[in-house]
């Protein structure tokens, strides 16, 4: 049984038919981050130009979660980075998401 504060892991299925666990694992994790961009309204994934308050200028690079949150947990805050730039979603003051062309 989990504790309270541990994070849910993916699971290595073999028994679903696919053959491939590391296929599953992967689905599973596109899927959580499909649920957190929904939840949080920003496009963690993809290439952005992020404002981040007290950080002069903007910075470009993949926004990406520095964890997955935990599912059964929903007030546990968003961790996030840029270019390895530790930031919560309170400190964004702009975030345009950029399209392939502009990386």
């Amino acid at each position: 049984m989990a504790g309270v504060n541990e994070k849910e892991q993916g699971i290595f299925d073999f028994d679903s038919g696919n053959l491939d666990g590391y296929e599953n694992l992967q689905r599973e994790q596109e899927q959580r981050l499909q649920s957190v961009r929904k939840k949080s309204g920003l496009p963690v994934g993809r290439w952005v130009e992020l404002m981040i308050k007290g950080h002069a200028g903007c910075i470009v690079g993949k926004l990406e979660l520095r964890s997955y949150p935990n599912a059964n947990d929903a007030r546990g805050e968003l961790e996030l980075q840029i270019n390895k730039i530790a930031i919560k979603p309170a400190d964004i003051e702009s975030c345009v998401m950029l399209d392939d062309q502009d990386i």
